[in-house]
């Protein structure tokens, strides 16, 4: 990191005019946490060239981490230009772009983005638009989470569905800037999610035979997403936390890398259900009902994180020093969730300090005694 911005600097005294010099260092200096070193030089990029959007989106990140919310959300809906996105791709949508207009009696059609984890959170935003007198919400997301609204008035639409016309259309994460522009708050979480009786009644039966209290662990997120280098925690790492005495620690990770599993082969106090885990067609079912029954999480930034939170589990969010926006600087807890603590890194890629308070918190609340 420190090589790249030592050439990111050097390329710029050779040509001070490239966008993409100072958009790329700007991208490094959040990635270090240095978010207003990074606003400064993404504006430096936009004054290059006004009709890129990169920088625009990225200086709304930067704003909204730093709680400008006003320009911050304003900045970060640039974001829609990303046509490399399938998302922003050929909608072909005919009906009106929503801002805030009135929706008595009208149809509304929301658009997903991003990944699980931004339509879990910004869920809230669809529930509270139901409090609107006869609306119509039509909402286009992965079928793989269709079950995960069924206790919210809404018509779901797969991702492949063909396109109809309605009155207005909006993207899920867009709602934020909506309401935040009427109210002037982020709204807090309203949203529920779903009670499965029958599978909660089945791994009720396979946990009890583990003894409490039992931490679930989440240490990776999509690999495929070009930030999980920074978010992502090899599970080496947690290995001084899982040998505290009298606790418990249970996967709730569904892809795991079998090398790593056996680096913790002698400890017995780890417990795996990876193969079987989610294993249907529905995102998460089985995830949620262990997350019922533990006591914890503790979990990189990621979708379970989210999934966690919006259950009102207490949940322990690991943070990189260039965290998500969403959890902004300087904090230990979320304005978007009351049940959320969360813990940050000092150093770039260096998790040791985050897992030695996590240990600490761990021992002062489990083992008083």
């Amino acid at each position: 990191i420190n090589e790249a911005k030592e050439i990111y600097l050097r390329s710029i005294e050779v040509d001070s005019k490239n966008k993409i010099t100072f958009n790329n260092l700007a991208s490094l200096e959040f990635d270090l946490g240095l978010n207003n070193n990074s606003i400064d030089l993404y504006k430096k990029a936009i004054t290059l060239d006004e009709s890129w959007f990169v920088p625009k989106k990225n200086l709304g990140i930067s704003y909204l981490k730093s709680k400008q919310f006003k320009k911050g959300f304003e900045f970060y809906e640039f974001r829609r230009k990303d046509i490399a996105k399938k998302e922003y791709r050929n909608q072909q949508i005919k009906s009106k772009l929503w801002e805030g207009e009135n929706l008595n009696n009208k149809s509304l059609l929301i658009l997903s983005e991003g990944g699980f984890g931004d339509i879990i959170q910004f869920t809230r935003y669809v529930k509270e638009l139901k409090k609107i007198k006869d609306i119509k919400i039509y909402l286009k997301i992965n079928k793989k989470i269709h079950y995960l609204f069924k206790n919210i008035d809404v018509f779901l639409l797969d991702e492949e569905a063909s396109m109809t016309t309605y009155h207005y259309y909006c993207y899920i994460m867009s709602l934020a800037k909506i309401h935040y522009n009427k109210y002037s708050e982020l709204l807090k979480n309203n949203y529920e999610i779903p009670y499965n009786n029958k599978l909660s009644n089945i791994w009720e039966e396979k946990l009890k035979k583990i003894s409490l209290p039992l931490i679930g662990v989440c240490w990776h997120g999509n690999k495929n997403n070009k930030s999980d280098i920074f978010r992502s925690i090899k599970l080496i790492n947690f290995k001084k936390i899982f040998k505290i005495k009298n606790i418990n620690f249970i996967s709730l990770q569904k892809d795991i890398d079998k090398n790593e599993l056996m680096q913790l082969k002698s400890e017995e106090k780890f417990f795996n259900f990876g193969d079987s885990l989610d294993s249907n067609f529905n995102a998460f079912e089985d995830t949620i009902e262990i997350i019922r029954y533990v006591d914890l999480v503790i979990t990189c930034d990621t979708s379970i994180a989210h999934l966690s939170a919006s259950m009102n589990k207490d949940t322990w969010i690991l943070l990189s020093t260039g965290s998500d926006w969403r959890w902004f600087s300087n904090n230990d807890i979320s304005p978007w969730y009351k049940s959320v603590k969360l813990f940050r890194q000092n150093e770039l890629n260096n998790w040791n300090s985050v897992i030695k308070t996590v240990k600490k918190k761990l021992i002062a609340r489990f083992n008083k005694n």
